[in-house]
Formats: structure tokens, sequence, C-alpha cells
């Protein structure tokens, strides 16, 4: 079954999954790659390909004679280069051609025109929203962005999932709350505040310093918007962009998955707490000690809170294991108290809009993980013992994003390690 690829600009076999600007991803066939890079399409029928490309890297169709029962479409396509054009349709024989059934759709010239116009002149009326991410109206005016669990091949490696993010749109203009990982994502955004209002963009929020909440920056900048963030948050952003200037200078893979993408540093600082004067909404900027420089964006009126990553909704818990650390009581001890304000939704940093429900099952999750790592330090047990004995049981607590367990293990271990009295076990010595 065809469908529309109006990212890609022409269509896809709907048994294949497009990333957005990145081509066309496995839709879970143990026998196909699981990314085939490039912004290209492909439209396959009646013993012909028509290739949609900008650049292409390389790329291959497997045999899908086992598919649906359909006849053997051909074993490996040829290796694709660059074009110059920018944008060409080319046209290769199938190595298989299949013969398509008379009065089936395909088998005449007049269908195979009919595709050709559709592919030409439809992509640029057809929405460009995706189905990778949803939005949500949680309350009236205040919407949710929020993306699939998709680990990216462009952007930062060391953020490769999108942030949660979302706008608040007032009758003087919009507060966006985070930006997510890419300029890409920033535009989508940017994209469903267009279909809701023409009112400009105000302000910018960046409740975290994460690549993923602040990587989206730079497609507010044209819009003039004010880019608002805590001083701490300003300094680790700062830090960040020197930190990737060094690692772009020596990585040029890195180079290529940050190509386009920019750091966009905020505008305006406060240190604990800043009102947004806008009309018909009270909104409140308020730094939380949670150890490190997330802050929080709070609407008492709505009875709305973003907290970033202080919560994750169904989500392991992310920590960094370069400064600034978040303490892990400290952050306890942040989201027992958040659970006390008069809030009906919490926004997360990743994963959907939660109540006090869900707020409080994160929180016992970090309280299980603090106890368990803490008593296997006192025990002298050594970070990868832990790590085996608690990996199977942290995986086994999130449908989602299960690659963040080893990293939050190492993260309170290292913490807890470093302030209990007693020291940890040493690790297995190297060869042994």
């Amino acid at each position: 079954m065809w469908t529309f690829d109006t990212l890609g600009f022409g269509i896809r076999d709907s048994r294949f999954a497009e990333v957005p600007g990145l081509g066309t991803r496995n839709s879970g066939h143990a026998d196909e790659p699981s990314v085939v890079r490039g912004p290209w399409s492909v439209a396959e029928e009646s013993g012909f390909r028509i290739w949609v490309s900008g650049f292409a890297e390389e790329a291959s169709v497997r045999d899908r004679s086992s598919v649906a029962g359909e006849p053997g479409l051909g074993a490996r396509d040829p290796e694709l280069t660059e074009n110059p054009d920018g944008f060409s349709f080319l046209r290769t024989p199938n190595p298989e051609p299949r013969t398509p059934n008379p009065g089936s759709w395909g088998s005449s010239n007049l269908d195979r025109l009919l595709l050709f116009s559709i592919l030409v002149l439809l992509p640029a009326s057809l929405p460009a929203a995706s189905d990778r991410y949803d939005v949500r109206e949680v309350k009236p005016n205040i919407f949710v962005w929020i993306p699939e669990d998709i680990v990216e091949i462009e952007g930062d490696p060391e953020f490769p999932r999108a942030g949660t993010a979302g706008f608040v749109v007032t009758p003087e203009g919009v507060v966006v709350v985070d930006t997510a990982n890419t300029p890409f994502h920033g535009r989508e955004i940017l994209y469903e505040i267009g279909h809701r209002t023409d009112k400009p963009v105000k302000y910018v929020v960046n409740t975290d310093s994460a690549g993923s909440h602040i990587l989206g920056n730079e497609a507010f900048v044209d819009e003039q918007a004010a880019i608002v963030s805590t001083v701490d948050v300003l300094a680790g952003i700062q830090e960040y962009q020197r930190q990737l200037a060094e690692r772009l200078q020596a990585d040029w893979r890195l180079q290529a998955r940050m190509r386009g993408i920019h750091v966009s540093p905020p505008s305006q600082t406060f240190k604990s707490e800043l009102r947004l004067d806008l009309p018909g909404e009270q909104i409140n900027l308020i730094s939380l000690n949670a150890g490190d420089s997330i802050s929080a964006v709070y609407l008492p009126q709505a009875k709305v809170l973003f907290l970033g990553d202080l919560f994750e909704n169904g989500f392991l818990p992310t920590f960094r294991l370069v400064p600034p650390r978040r303490d892990i009581h400290r952050w306890i001890q942040t989201l027992n108290n958040v659970e006390n304000w008069d809030v009906d939704v919490y926004v997360p940093g990743y994963g959907a809009p939660g109540g006090k429900k869900e707020v409080a099952q994160f929180r016992q999750l970090l309280e299980w993980l603090a106890n368990q790592v803490e008593s296997r330090v006192k025990a002298r047990k050594s970070l990868d013992q832990v790590k085996a004995e608690l990996l199977p049981q942290l995986e086994d607590r999130s449908a989602r994003a299960p690659d963040l367990a080893a990293p939050a293990i190492e993260a309170v271990y290292l913490q807890l390690a470093a302030s209990t009295s007693v020291a940890p076990a040493p690790g297995p010595s190297p060869g042994l």
C-alpha cells in the first residue's frame, strides 16, 4: 500500500517507517537494516522504481517475496551517489520485475502517469506534520508536543532522543517551553503553533541545559523571541557549547551528524524566579533546587507545571555523568515538594503529561533505585556487580528507553560511593 511522504517529497511503502529528513527506517523485519540512510524516498510499482533524492549514501531493498505473498521484487539495489540536481527521478529496471495483474493498480501507463503526477504535485499541499509526534491540549490554550521514543541518527549522539516540549498561547504572543534536540523538531513545534494562532512567539524557556531540550532553540531565533533560562542553565549551555566545539574538531562523523545544527544560548536570565507579564495567563519561571540547573514553568491559574527532566513519565531517569550532576536525594525531595502544589497536570521532560499519581510513581522509582544502590555500596560491591544485579530489575520497571538503565545505575553508584563512609570495593583489574 502506498502512502504519501511529505518530508521526503515522494511516496513510500507503508510497510516501512520514514524518519523525517533521514530516510527510510526498518519497520521490524529481521533481515532488513535497522536504518537506511539518506533523505530519499522510493516509489516502486509494476517493475520500475522512482528515486526521489537530494543525496543518498547507500540503500538496499531486501527481497520481499515473503511479505504478504508478493512476488519477489529483487535482491539488492545499486549503491547511490550524490545527485547534483538536488531533486530528480531515476527510473531503474527491477532485476526481477513483477508481472502485474490485468486491471490492477500500476498495470497501465495511465496508472503510472497518475502515480508520477501525485508524486510531483501533491507534496506541497499535504500537511507537514508527521506521525512521529503528538500535540495535546492539556488545558485551554496550553499545548504539549510529545515526540515518539525514537533514537535519532542525526544531531548530537549524546542527546539522541527529543525531549517533550510545550507552548502556551496568550492574546499577546506565545511562550514556548523547551525546543527538543534539533532545529528540525523546533520547526515542527513552530508549525504546530502556526496552525493554532497567528500570534508571534514572545518567549522560549529552557528548563535545562541538556541538548535534548535546547538544540531546537535555533528555529526560534528568526522569530526574534527572547530565549530565557536561569543563570545556571545558561552556564551549562555555554559549557556544552565549548565541549561540543572540541568534539566537532576531533570527529568528522559528528560534524556530519551536526550539519545545520547550532547551539543558540539564552538571551535573558533570572536567578530564582521570574514572572512573564502576558495577559490572559500567569506564567512563573521557578528555579528548583534539585542539585543541578533545572527550572520549572508554573501556570497557577491553569494548574499546569512543566517540570523538565525532573519528571520522566514512562521513562527511566536521565542522569549525567558530567557536571552538573543531579543529586538523587535532592531530586526525590523536590518531587515530594511539587506533589503538594496545586497542580492538575505535570508535564515531563520525556513522555506524556501526567498527574500526581504518575509523579509519585516516578519518585518511587528513584527511591527504589537509591535504596538498592546504597545497600550494595555499603556491602562493598563493585560497580560491575551492582549493574549485573540491578540492570534486569531496572529495565523491567520501564517499557521505554531501557538503554538508560546502565547510566542511571552508574550515576547513582558514583554519587553514593563518594558520599558514604564505607568505600566501595574496587572493580576487576585490567586483564583479569
